[in-house]
């Protein structure tokens, strides 16, 4: 017998598991698991707080006295957070507080990913300020975006694409030029790049590769990439670079994802650098202490201006920390600036309008805040199976493909299969300004329902934009303005610390259009790349006739067209960074100095997105991974000896 095809009575079984999923156990499924994700949510914490016995006395009695003492006090478990944690608790007795709790079980499986946003227990639920100019098409009618930040150990590397880029060698070098200090060139922070690697990717093989192997983060090729070979012969035939990776001696080009998982589950920092080091405390290291469900309220300072010690409410108990040594602030570009503006740290007049005393004079928050805005392109009809269709795709044999292999549509999020990096006519020479993210989606309802909830898109027009290709094989680019110009803030509406920080966003306000104009520009290349090129045309791709709803009285694919489409579906990649920004002493725009010390205080450091002084060309999922890593030794150099 040629296969198992021919064993007679197989033919059947073979055809049941290769069969759908009926759908109303996916429908139901859908419908379900927000609920089943709250309440999974709601019993870890729960969990935690009967584990930490301490916490019954506190709850009747008030905060325990005295107050207990850590060599280093971190915020935040996040990306950089849990780097941190983990490399000072070798030498060091450190505090680790974190917002949330451990990863959400269902955060493991890629796909599952969607779920988890704007749920309270797991998602800080942040709403933009409106956005002038933009945003039309959101399901907020003043135009705001929902502003996903994960509360959780291991931060958003719990719910984002995991795709691994390090970005373009000129965003370090410039990062050197900013603090004159070569810690921060390309040249040295490759260096922290390899540490920080278990890389076996598509680049392993390369003879320029440069990754490491044997770190903590485990790096490996995305497990499920429909139509990636006609992305790639497309690139090649105009002139784009395929097959070099993106992360060395980068420049325009197509190219296969390499992604932060472990035989396709998702792999963060938590599991890279803090599970075993919990799992095994007892055992090997009792140095490191986790605080779950703790939120950090304020910093204080003696009249030295040193930081001290922390407030914080630990399932809803005030507590208090002092640090002997030094607070690590790791509570990402959004929560960093609202700690330190709560703590009298921020721009004067900011502080005297809400009534909180100023300790330093800093522009934390102030016109700096980037971010990667980008628009969603499509759908770009295809006439084969060359996409991911719920309907078609969700089978018994994909479950067991990805339990057995890690591979097939469960292994991903967002329906991410491939990407690229595109020069528009203002970028500099080897340095793209526009990143494309094509998402290997067929157009049906549960397509739909992720856009309008991962995007803020209204419910409204996306049902009307693709009623009539439901059903349909096709390829979506989320096209993504790289080196944005335009600038943004974060501030506080009030001294209350559990109000919201007002994100406000100011996308395409640089002058003279320039980020709108390399927009147009990278979409026009985006829509070439699938209609004009003869791998695409093996598919018969083509962008869908339907105008977007809003923009109907412009031409179709005019330059107005496209204006119109980017300032109505405008998303975020939720890619924030630069609020803190470091830079030299005496430099107007910084916060911190080039070793991430709080300007003008004492025992005070930032290490996360927020002190990059401009944000790379790529997606922010390793950045602050390895500003953790230089951190640490930062840290380390200037407090040697084991205590």
């Amino acid at each position: 017998m040629s296969s198992v095809e021919d064993v007679p009575g197989f033919a059947p079984i073979i055809n049941t598991v290769l069969q759908p999923l009926p759908r109303f156990m996916v429908n139901y499924f859908l419908g379900s698991a927000p609920y089943l994700i709250l309440t999974l949510a709601t019993l870890m914490s729960y969990n935690d707080f009967f584990r930490a016995s301490n916490q019954i006395p506190s709850l009747l009695f008030g905060p325990r006295e005295p107050v207990e003492t850590f060599d280093f006090i971190v915020v935040g478990g996040g990306s950089s957070g849990a780097v941190v944690a983990s490399r000072l608790a070798k030498n060091f007795k450190v505090l680790l507080l974190e917002a949330g709790g451990d990863p959400h079980p269902t955060s493991y499986i890629p796909a599952f990913a969607c779920f988890l946003y704007n749920k309270p227990q797991v998602d800080w639920g942040y709403k933009t300020r409106p956005l002038n100019g933009s945003g039309f098409g959101s399901t907020s009618s003043g135009g705001c975006l929902n502003y996903p930040r994960s509360k959780s150990l291991g931060g958003s590397t719990n719910v984002n694409d995991m795709i691994y880029m390090r970005g373009n060698p000129s965003d370090y070098d410039n990062w050197a030029i900013v603090t004159t200090d070569r810690r921060w060139s390309y040249e040295n922070v490759r260096k922290y790049y390899q540490k920080m690697e278990d890389y076996h990717g598509h680049y392993s093989s390369d003879e320029d590769n440069d990754h490491g192997v044997g770190g903590p983060m485990h790096i490996e090729k995305a497990g499920y990439t429909p139509s990636i070979q006609y992305w790639m012969d497309a690139g090649s035939e105009l002139g784009l670079k395929t097959g070099s990776d993106p992360n060395n001696q980068q420049g325009e080009g197509v190219f296969q994802l390499d992604v932060m998982a472990k035989r396709g589950v998702r792999y963060g920092t938590y599991r890279a650098y803090l599970e075993d080091n919990l799992r095994f405390r007892n055992r090997n290291n009792n140095n490191l202490v986790v605080h779950r469900y703790s939120i950090v309220t304020q910093i204080h300072f003696d009249e030295n201006k040193t930081a001290t010690g922390v407030t914080y409410f630990r399932h809803a108990i005030k507590q208090q920390a002092r640090a002997s040594k030094e607070i690590i602030l790791t509570a990402g570009a959004i929560n960093t600036p609202k700690l330190l503006l709560l703590s009298g740290i921020g721009p004067k007049e900011e502080l005297e309008s809400v009534g909180i005393e100023q300790i330093a004079d800093l522009p934390v928050g102030k016109n700096n805040l980037q971010d990667h805005v980008s628009t969603l392109v499509g759908p770009f009809l295809l006439n084969k199976s060359e996409s991911f269709l719920a309907s078609r795709d969700v089978t018994t044999i994909a479950a067991a493909s990805y339990l057995s292999q890690g591979i097939g549509p469960f292994s991903v999020t967002n329906f991410v299969s491939a990407a690229g990096l595109f020069s528009t006519s203002s970028a500099l020479p080897l340095w793209p300004n526009i990143l494309y993210t094509m998402m290997a989606a067929g157009t049906d309802r549960i397509l739909q329902n992720h856009l309008m909830y991962q995007f803020s898109l209204n419910r409204q027009n996306l049902e009307s934009f693709l009623q009539n290709n439901l059903g349909k094989d096709s390829n979506y680019v989320v096209v993504t303005l790289g080196k944005p110009r335009s600038r943004g803030s974060v501030r506080i509406p009030s001294f209350d610390p559990w109000h919201e920080p007002h994100i406000d966003l100011n996308y395409y306000s640089d002058e003279g259009d320039r980020d709108m104009n390399d927009m147009i520009e990278g979409i026009k290349m985006a829509v070439n790349l699938y209609e004009n090129t003869t791998s695409f045309q093996k598919l018969g791709a083509h962008l869908a006739p339907e105008q977007y709803p809003g923009c109907e009285q412009h031409e179709m694919r005019s330059d107005a067209y496209w204006d119109c489409l980017i300032r109505t579906v405008t998303v975020t990649l939720s890619n924030p960074c630069c609020t803190a920004p470091m830079g030299l002493k005496d430099s107007p725009q910084a916060v911190v100095d080039s070793e991430l010390r709080v300007i003008g205080v004492k025992g005070l450091r930032i290490a996360d997105a927020s002190v990059m002084p401009e944000i790379t060309n790529a997606h922010l999922n390793a950045v602050p991974i390895m500003i953790g890593e230089v951190a640490s030794d930062l840290i380390i150099h200037d407090h040697p000896g084991r205590t």
